[in-house]
């Protein structure tokens, strides 16, 4: 069995069953620099209306200064990241995530020039910590909140008139920032985490499920073929059985003959063990036979040589017992042969079959000293 099982495997592995591998590293990088590009073009979509609308407000020289060199800087680095999109092999996986580090400068900067600390868009510091949760690994999360932290603290430091006045509520939202980025880098985190597992997950159950719809189309044409081949095979038994009766038992020929009754019974035997691995008989119904049927299929498929050898003792050959008939012979068959095989020379095996406690109980007994 081990054999032929070991075959079917080897086979399903040539065949290309492989287990399919999950998302390669390469294609999650692809997937975080596509998503951030899109996000980053947003952003200059932005910036470039601040600048055409500069006109409806009064607007300083330094903060149109800071908006166009910050377009410009943002529409490069988003170029360089759509040329590592389209040449990811020769660009090291570290480069979208610096991106969010210059982001975050760019807004500090924008920042400084438009209020400083008052400015009402310091809470976006906690939208690059989302985005590094989301795209980058978590140590990246964690270093995005440390350099916002640092970089809306040193907005504090600027000049600001407005300052004495809202100290207390400028510092309770930089403190909630404080608080909230870890929070909320470790949720986002956690469920990238479970995301990716339970996709991992998928892709384990849909190979699993698709090897185990290859194998079962193998064991099929497995068993269809074992049920072909047995037609002809026990054709030739019979034909064989025929002549052998027909030329004398000490020619060459008889020789010959009884050689290949043998292999073409242990052809039939290879046949009957594919079908079996094969998956056609681990499911095969119980039918309302007699003991003494079973021990004639039981018989019916042992060497010549070998059935000669099994003495039967049967009490109960008349009764009728519920069984997977074709199973439950083939594994008395596997029984008697091991202990026909491990008996001396001339020596017979005995088969007995009696009723004990309501059940039939069938008993191979040998000369084996094992």
């Amino acid at each position: 069995m081990n054999s032929t099982t070991l075959s079917v495997g080897q086979a399903a592995q040539q065949m290309g069953y492989a287990a399919a591998e999950p998302t390669s590293a390469r294609e999650r990088q692809r997937l975080e620099l596509r998503m951030l590009i899109r996000f980053r073009w947003l952003t200059v979509i932005g910036l470039v209306g601040l600048l055409a609308t500069a006109g409806l407000w009064d607007s300083a020289p330094t903060l149109l200064a800071v908006l166009g060199v910050a377009a410009v800087l943002v529409v490069i680095s988003n170029v360089w990241l759509s040329s590592a999109l389209l040449h990811l092999a020769d660009v090291q996986a570290m480069s979208g995530r610096w991106v969010l580090v210059l982001d975050t400068l760019l807004l500090t900067c924008l920042l400084a020039a438009s209020g400083g600390v008052t400015n009402p868009f310091s809470a976006l510091y906690l939208m690059y910590v989302v985005l590094a949760a989301m795209l980058a690994p978590p140590l990246w999360a964690w270093a995005l909140w440390m350099l916002g932290v640092a970089c809306w603290g040193a907005l504090f430091l600027l000049p600001n008139e407005h300052l004495h006045h809202m100290g207390g509520h400028l510092i309770g939202m930089w403190v909630v920032y404080i608080l909230l980025g870890p929070l909320l880098a470790y949720v986002l985190i956690r469920l990238r985490r479970e995301r990716a597992e339970l996709q991992g997950r998928l892709v384990s159950m849909r190979t699993q499920q698709a090897r185990a719809e290859r194998l079962a189309s193998l064991g099929t044409l497995a068993a269809g073929a074992a049920h072909e081949l047995s037609t002809p095979l026990s054709t030739i038994s019979v034909v064989l059985h025929e002549l052998r009766a027909g030329i004398d038992s000490n020619s060459s020929i008889a020789a010959d003959l009884t050689l290949m009754a043998t292999e073409v019974e242990r052809c039939v035997e290879v046949l009957e063990q594919l079908s079996t691995d094969a998956g056609s008989g681990v499911g095969e119904l119980a039918d309302s036979i007699t003991v003494s049927q079973l021990i004639d299929d039981l018989l019916a498929r042992l060497p010549a040589s070998l059935a000669e050898r099994v003495a039967l003792e049967v009490s109960v050959a008349d009764l009728c017992i519920v069984v997977p008939r074709r199973l439950l012979a083939r594994a008395l068959r596997g029984l008697v042969k091991n202990a026909v095989e491990a008996s001396a020379s001339g020596s017979s095996v005995m088969l007995r079959a009696a009723k004990a406690d309501g059940f039939v109980q069938l008993e191979v007994e040998d000369c084996g000293g094992g």
